[in-house]
């Protein structure tokens, strides 16, 4: 129990400062960056946003600093000699794995609760405050932006904006099935209830390709459900608990916007599992490669790049189609042969 309470502060000790350290770089970085490039905001203005954006990129930072935090802890136990002092104390490799697990578990848990009930919304804040302060554009306002309202219907406008419920240069598409335009509605204003997922255009036309026929009209109605779900998550801070709600409307999504969502909520859950992997895999790869003096220090350096490269794969997976939710069992794997290992008696020679 001493050594448990020992274990937890000293790591939370190297947690908390890297984690402080690195938001403060990243956050100077990006004061001077907006200096330079936003030559329309004021300092006043670019201090406001670092600031907003300093607690957000706080949390993005945490993983890594759970395996900075692993690093060192591990360091400070060979310096001190703490190893052999383990050993002599009736402590061995199991009960540092345990300990690696439960340390990153907790920050799991605190981080998932933080971060979905203030660092979500605090991130949409911050992404609506440099929309509005250094691109000059509203949030409220989405602009030029094409839709898949079915598999052969397409939906464009030039401007939507949901202060004032309304937009402009709205088109709709009927695609044949060799791809060729079947039909073309358009207007150049229209209104939005997005209570009933309702479209009124006050004054457009609908031309037939196939007849070379134009007829105008006056007060259509169109309800479009896949049109609203779309816009809506655009305006929601993106949570697990928002990803995972529109998930759960797929059957009103075309087949590309869930497969976006199945990559955001891929990438959420992978994040949260590093807080976990990245201390239990640290220990545990110093731990399997006790007996060789050098190795054992490479490779507790290797988390970090195995990581980088799930995120890359996951990325590529999703650009051709590939459900990325295949890549979450990668992190199960980690688990599971760490389990075997160290665990059970699958391997027994490693000891301190």
């Amino acid at each position: 129990m001493v050594f448990t309470r020992y274990f937890f502060a000293r790591f939370f000790k190297y947690f908390l400062s890297i984690s402080a350290l690195l938001a403060c770089i990243v956050n100077f970085i990006e004061f001077f960056e907006k200096i330079v490039h936003v030559r329309q905001a004021s300092i006043h203005t670019i201090l406001n946003f670092v600031g907003i954006n300093l607690i957000p990129s706080f949390f993005d930072l945490l993983p890594i600093a759970c395996w900075l935090a692993s690093c060192l802890l591990i360091k400070e136990f060979y310096q001190q000699n703490e190893w052999e002092s383990l050993a002599l104390l009736n402590i061995n490799n199991r009960t540092l794995l345990k300990l690696a697990f439960y340390v990153g578990l907790s920050v799991a848990c605190l981080s998932f609760v933080f971060r979905e009930v203030f660092v979500e919304r605090m991130i949409f804040s911050s992404e609506q405050f440099k929309m509005e302060n250094f691109k000059q554009k509203s949030a409220q306002k989405i602009m030029g932006r094409w839709l898949e309202i079915a598999t052969n219907i397409f939906a464009y406008f030039s401007m939507l904006d949901f202060s004032t419920n309304s937009g402009t240069d709205l088109m709709l598409l009927f695609i044949n099935p060799d791809f060729s335009i079947q039909k073309v509605l358009s207007g150049q204003t229209f209104e939005i209830k997005p209570e009933n997922n309702e479209i009124i255009i006050r004054s457009g036309a609908s031309f037939d390709v196939d007849s070379n026929l134009q007829e105008k009209f006056l007060n259509k109605h169109l309800t479009l459900p896949t049109f609203f779900s779309q816009i809506k998550i655009n305006f929601e801070p993106a949570t697990l608990f928002n990803l995972l709600k529109n998930f759960a409307n797929k059957r009103i999504l075309p087949p590309a916007v869930q497969r976006s969502l199945q990559h955001q909520i891929t990438n959420k859950l992978a994040f949260y599992l590093k807080f976990i992997l990245y201390p239990l895999l640290t220990f545990a790869l110093f731990i399997f490669f006790w007996h060789a003096p050098i190795l054992k220090w490479v490779a507790i350096f290797a988390p970090y790049p195995l990581f980088v490269g799930y995120s890359i794969l996951s990325d590529f997976m999703f650009s051709v189609g590939i459900n990325p939710w295949l890549l979450l069992i990668f992190y199960f794997l980690i688990l599971l042969v760490t389990y075997l290992i160290f665990f059970t008696n699958f391997i027994q020679k490693w000891k301190f």
